[in-house]
């Protein structure tokens, strides 16, 4: 018998530079590498399982910014998501944090600040 994909959406195995913050503090920030996305989510690896480092706790609120990759000649662009931790995964020697993305942005350069994504109205909510 085969295990079925409940998920959503179509995961794409990308391999991005991220990073994630709790915009409440409850964790310190984290930087990794995206394992694949969707349009409502996000597997991303992050140092060692068993670290130094607290893994973040399920349902905690996140902010991730995800650099993508620029054309030659054009400004570097970052994907601002917020979201929640979705499940985390310390088998392996690298923790696995999933994410459930609820909100997106595409930005030139530099990520906005948490007050300026809030009011934003060009970003995509995913329910």
């Amino acid at each position: 018998m085969t295990d079925l994909d409940l998920r959503r959406d179509t995961r794409y195995a990308v391999q991005l530079s991220c990073r994630v913050s709790s915009p409440l503090q409850s964790f310190n920030a984290l930087s990794g590498v995206t394992l694949n996305m969707s349009r409502s989510g996000l597997l991303a690896v992050f140092g060692e399982a068993g670290g130094l480092v607290p893994a973040p706790i399920v349902g905690t609120p996140v902010r991730i910014t995800v650099e993508l990759p620029g054309a030659h000649g054009k400004s570097h662009r970052v994907l601002e998501c917020l979201g929640r931790v979705a499940r985390v995964g310390d088998d392996t020697s690298l923790r696995q944090v999933g994410f459930i993305l609820q909100r997106y942005l595409f930005q030139a350069v530099a990520p906005l600040a948490a007050d300026d994504f809030a009011a934003s109205p060009a970003y995509d909510s995913v329910h």
